[in-house]
């Protein structure tokens, strides 16, 4: 069995922690533990990072990290993917 943990701030969802039933970090079906985002200041979301059990980058679906840039109409500009040693996987522009 799984337990999920949420923080929140500002209304929105910054982390997202699994847990077991002693209370220890789990990695769920995807492989990873923690997801953590960051959002700006008006409300989007900027980053997504993975972490694994031991509160270290991990891969989930070959990335670890998505930086989303958005253009001056608040559209989605760019979506980068990062690997979890910090190397570029993939840009796509929209």
């Amino acid at each position: 069995m799984a337990i999920y943990r949420k923080k929140f701030e500002n209304g929105r969802k910054i982390e997202q922690a699994t847990y077991d039933n002693n209370n220890n970090l789990k990695e769920n079906f995807e492989g990873y533990a923690i997801v953590r985002d960051k959002f700006d200041e008006k409300g989007r979301l900027l980053e997504e990072s993975y972490y694994n059990k031991n509160d270290q980058p991990t891969e989930q679906r070959g990335y670890s990290k998505v930086v989303y840039l958005y253009d001056d109409n608040a559209k989605t500009k760019t979506i980068t993917y990062y690997k979890k040693d910090g190397s570029i996987l993939k840009t796509e522009q929209n």
